[in-house]
């Protein structure tokens, strides 16, 4: 079983129409990132519970901060997750997955129009979240 860690709530940089969280989005504004509450739910859970790191999306961690939570994952593990649009991965996302053995679950709904229902403000913008999304698939394999 793997434990749900929403570091950055229900932020997302993407308003996908029928993404299930949009209406805790409509009471949650916005989000800060509370390190102390995080590591101190983490904490909380048993010796042998995996997390995973979700959001929203939980790629909107800044950097340091990511590799501070895959680092304890791993460390409790021996792995690490995350669950992302894929849209915001780097190269240096994946040297960190790579390091953390961490296994990326990567939501998406096909290819070119397929996709548009996952909005990022306009088509064209949209199509560009898709193409950073497929080319992030295409770098972690």
């Amino acid at each position: 079983m793997s434990i749900e860690i929403r570091p950055v709530g229900v932020s997302c940089q993407l308003q996908c129409t029928y993404c299930y969280e949009e209406g805790m989005r409509e009471e949650q504004r916005s989000h800060r990132y509370d390190h102390d509450a995080v590591l101190a739910s983490i904490k909380k859970l048993g010796p042998k519970d995996h997390f995973s790191l979700f959001g929203g999306e939980a790629l909107l961690l800044p950097l340091h901060h990511l590799e501070e939570l895959l680092s304890i994952s791993h460390a409790r593990s021996g792995r690490s997750s995350v669950q992302t649009n894929g849209a915001l991965i780097t190269d240096k996302h994946i040297e960190l997955f790579i390091k953390y053995n961490t296994h990326v679950g990567i939501s998406l709904d096909g290819p070119d129009e397929l996709n548009d229902s996952r909005w990022a403000g306009t088509l064209e913008a949209t199509r560009k979240q898709t193409a950073r999304t497929l080319h992030a698939i295409d770098t972690l394999l």
